[in-house]
């Protein structure tokens, strides 16, 4: 697609989705990627409340086969929304809605998977900066040993 989401309507117990160039598709499942990994984020979409479908937090999602031959839009462009999008292709008939073009990264980094730096840093915790908030201390130090 390699639009921007401008907006997403209930129709007929689906969702329509309707992108900045005017492209719509419509689905009965929405997954929304967005949010850190402890503090799930789903945006409100008017009307979601008479949605008879799914709304999903990436967090939610364990695997493809509830989704069997569903037409499903995954919202978002991180690492989970394109993982969820590849991993639903062969069960679904899924898109992925992204507000700028996807940009791949590296899952590790000396190493370890990014979620593990993410952890050990805080920064999978750090709240959003609208709630002036300070991020929780890390469990470690990067000091070495033998300076106090």
């Amino acid at each position: 697609m390699n639009s921007r989401v401008e907006r997403i309507e209930i129709v007929n117990g689906g969702f329509d989705v309707i992108t900045g160039s005017g492209s719509r598709f419509l689905a009965r499942t929405i997954i929304c990627a967005s949010g850190s990994f402890n503090r799930p984020y789903i945006p409100y979409i008017p009307g979601s409340e008479l949605f008879q479908g799914k709304i999903l937090h990436s967090s939610e999602f364990k695997n493809p086969e509830p989704f069997l031959q569903q037409r499903v839009i995954v919202v978002g462009r991180g690492n989970s929304a394109v993982q969820i999008a590849v991993e639903l292709a062969d069960h679904a008939k899924v898109s992925l809605a992204v507000q700028n073009p996807v940009q791949f990264t590296q899952q590790r980094f000396l190493g370890l998977d990014l979620h593990f730096w993410l952890k050990i840093t805080g920064i999978d915790a750090f709240p959003f900066l609208s709630n002036r908030q300070r991020a929780p201390k890390p469990h470690f130090s990067l000091r070495p040993w033998w300076i106090s």
